[in-house]
Formats: structure tokens, C-alpha cells, sequence
């Protein structure tokens, strides 16, 4: 499986959404992500994915990498800083959201890729 996350940063702070009860992953917390499709790039699946799951749009990206998980099926998981279009959003395929400062992601019980994910965005904004 080939998938995005949405990372979006804001005044230190972190989206998480945590994984429905029903289905894969149950009760994880991750950033907002979406398979790939057919023939999608990454930038049109992280941007139906936004929409979908956000209600709103995505206004820039930024590559920040990979991470390879061997969970369930198993994929890879592609991790993009973005920003959005809208100050809020309104939850679809979540059970919950919460905006968490950077340096407490880790006690949040992320989906394990995510983890990887934190580490590049730390270091992201120590190059800004």
C-alpha cells in the first residue's frame, strides 16, 4: 500500500486525527493520510485526501520524506508539510482531532511511521 500524510504544522503545534474503531489501525493517531489510487500522484491524493477528511483545501506542500511500515499489509507512507486554506476543519473518517505542541507527538500512541515523520519535521524547523 502507498499512502500520503498531511502534516500540518501551526504555531508549534500538530493535527492529529485518531483512526475510527472499525477498520485498519483502530484507535491510532496520525496525521491526516490517504492511499493512492490508480494512476495518482502523490500531490493529487494528498490533496483529495485533505478535502475528504479536512473539509478544506491544501494551500502549499513540502516533501519531508519517507517510511516504510510492515504492519497489517505493509507499504509505504510519504510525509508532506502542508498548509491549509482554512483555519479550521471539519472532521470526515476520524473519530477525533486534536492539535498537539511538536515535542509531546511522541506520548500520543502514533501510528509507528508517523514517529519517523515527527523526527523530519523537527528538523525541518530547525533549518527555517
Amino acid at each position: 500500500m502507498l499512502a500520503v500524510s498531511a502534516i500540518v504544522e501551526k504555531k508549534g503545534r500538530v493535527l492529529l486525527c485518531k483512526r475510527p474503531a472499525q477498520g485498519a489501525f483502530p484507535g491510532w493517531w496520525e496525521f491526516p493520510t490517504e492511499p493512492l489510487e490508480g494512476l495518482d500522484t502523490m500531490e493529487d491524493a494528498l490533496e483529495r485526501g485533505v478535502f475528504d477528511r479536512l473539509s478544506t483545501n491544501v494551500d502549499c506542500m513540502e516533501p519531508l520524506g519517507a517510511a516504510d511500515f510492515y504492519d497489517g499489509e505493509g507499504g509505504r507512507l510519504y510525509g508532506f508539510r502542508v498548509n491549509l486554506t482554512n483555519n479550521f476543519v471539519n472532521l470526515c473518517g476520524y473519530d477525533a482531532f486534536k492539535w498537539v505542541k511538536i515535542n509531546d507527538l511522541r506520548k500520543k500512541g502514533l501510528f509507528r511511521p508517523c514517529v519517523i515523520f515527527v523526527n523530519m519535521l523537527k528538523k525541518y524547523l530547525e533549518n527555517l
